[in-house]
């Protein structure tokens, strides 16, 4: 995957992060407390300034009391990733 599919991926994470945060009516320092990082690394992750680990996702999926799947629904296909029909194994 190049640079510009990783931070498409990365921008659309974090505004599903955002979005739900504001749903459920949480200031950065709420999730970043949820999370054990601070408010700062929030901001990025809501940014797209930084990627996520899957158990980072996984922790901030239980403070925002969704399935980890949840952010996933908001990526969909672009012609920014490869086609896997012709990548390679």
């Amino acid at each position: 995957m190049d640079a510009a599919a990783v931070h498409y991926m990365q921008a659309r994470l974090g505004r599903a992060i955002r979005h739900r945060r504001r749903i459920l009516d949480l200031t950065l320092q709420d999730l970043a407390a949820s999370c054990g990082v601070s408010f700062q690394q929030v901001h990025k992750y809501e940014s797209g300034l930084c990627s996520l680990s899957a158990s980072q996702l996984w922790a901030i999926a239980q403070a925002l009391e969704v399935p980890v799947s949840y952010f996933y629904e908001c990526l969909r296909p672009s012609k920014l990733w490869p086609n896997p029909e012709t990548a390679i194994a």
